[in-house]
């Protein structure tokens, strides 16, 4: 019952755009700093979804300005978790998109 339910609120939020694609996402920025390389800060959100091929993972930083869904290029990061206070660099895909090259380009602010 927990994985279904899991399952739809998932497909519920992808449906609504509210999530990238499966392994990484980010959120909002200006017309300007698209496909620039940029830093920002926020909290880290991670969510988890197992299904009949495999685990998946989407990534996101809420932000001053709002929501930027990660994508990375290789790997994902394990030194950081769900609510952590980060700093990540990457490039922008988009209002809502960041591209990152790899989990060490997200660190922990301390």
């Amino acid at each position: 019952m927990i994985r279904l339910t899991a399952s739809l609120v998932l497909g519920a939020l992808l449906a609504a755009g509210c999530l990238g694609e499966a392994s990484d996402r980010g959120a909002p920025s200006t017309a300007s700093q698209h496909g620039r390389a940029i830093t920002v800060e926020g909290t880290l959100e991670v969510l988890h979804a197992d299904d009949s091929t495999g685990a998946k993972y989407w990534f996101s930083l809420e932000t001053a300005d709002g929501t930027l869904k990660l994508r990375f290029r290789s790997g994902m990061p394990t030194h950081v978790r769900t609510s952590d206070r980060v700093r990540v660099t990457g490039v922008r895909l988009g209002a809502d998109e960041l591209l990152v090259d790899t989990p060490a380009d997200v660190q922990p602010i301390r």
